[in-house]
């Protein structure tokens, strides 16, 4: 017994140290945070920061009296809650470029938002996009090839101009300057998500029959943004970097309601069940938000979703 006392008293001293270390690093990274220009300080990308490094402190702060008081399962969801909010400020430490944010601040440069930064004017811009095509594709009343002519007129501008300021750095600036509110930092020097969301739509409209590409619209411009918003503000179990459960559950109930809702009007020939049919829906949008996580889910969810949901809409029509 008295060794048992001394093991856990020895314990008790050891996480008392390394949190109280721990503490002092994230003091001193507050002080460093709060000493930047108000310019930078405003900017959305800090202010989520700071307030991630506030949280992280207070979870701090509440993880160690648990432990004197030997209040297991309290301290188990402070140290729960103080591994995703350093996670969150690693993910972000590590998607920045190699120059430090003073360094580019001086520079001139445009400070763009990282994917563990919320950007609203961006799920707004995509859930548009995909809503616009929805209504030019079904309610516009434009037939297959004037409607494909119409897409292209989006989709080919836009890749020339990803080429073109691939090779012209000022338009580049300009580019990224205008279109900071819907841009992220790892687009600055990389094909931008929207292209690709152009790009694979496009491709599953010259594929696909109407009820799969229509679908899939809405699977993308719905069911992609709420993995996002759900990934980025709860997510706490996380397959990798960038890729959680909570998001994933996210996008399957968005996938599953769109398809509950829309199927019905899409495919009036539709035979089965339809709340089955909206459960396998939701499965496949989520399956396929996370199904290449190194590439970008607007190049992949597309792709990956409208031949899973064609084969699914063989068995019910």
């Amino acid at each position: 017994m008295r060794e048992q006392g001394d093991v856990s008293h020895q314990l008790k001293r050891s996480v008392e140290d390394y949190i109280l270390n721990f503490e002092v690093r994230y003091l001193e990274y507050k002080e460093v945070l709060n000493l930047l220009p108000k310019d930078i300080q405003k900017r959305p990308v800090m202010r989520q920061l700071l307030r991630d490094v506030g949280k992280a402190e207070k979870a701090i702060r509440g993880l160690l009296p648990t432990l004197q008081d030997k209040h297991w399962k309290g301290a188990v969801q402070y140290a729960e809650k103080l591994r995703a909010y350093s996670q969150r400020l690693s993910d972000y430490i590590t998607d920045r470029d190699t120059l430090s944010l003073i360094e580019r601040f001086m520079k001139g440069e445009t400070l763009l938002a990282t994917r563990v930064v919320l950007q609203w004017g961006r799920k707004l811009f995509h859930a548009g996009m995909g809503t616009l095509a929805f209504w030019i594709y079904k309610g516009s009343g434009l037939d297959f090839i004037p409607c494909m002519i119409f897409f292209s007129f989006f989709v080919w501008p836009a890749v020339f101009l990803e080429i073109y300021r691939r090779y012209n750095p000022r338009f580049n600036r300009w580019t990224c300057s205008r279109f900071r509110h819907i841009i992220r930092e790892r687009e600055v020097n990389s094909v931008c998500s929207a292209t690709y969301y152009m790009a694979s739509v496009y491709v599953v409209l010259w594929v696909f029959p109407e009820p799969v590409a229509s679908l899939t619209f809405l699977f993308i411009a719905f069911g992609d943004p709420a993995a996002s918003i759900v990934g980025t503000l709860w997510g706490r179990t996380r397959f990798s970097k960038h890729v959680s459960l909570e998001g994933m559950l996210g996008c399957f109930a968005v996938c599953a309601f769109v398809s509950l809702i829309a199927t019905p009007l899409l495919m009036p020939n539709f035979q089965g069940s339809i709340l089955l049919f909206s459960i396998l829906g939701g499965i496949i949008g989520s399956l396929a938000e996370i199904s290449f996580p190194k590439w970008d889910d607007n190049l992949v969810m597309p792709l990956v979703a409208a031949p899973l949901l064609w084969i699914l809409l063989r068995f019910f029509t």
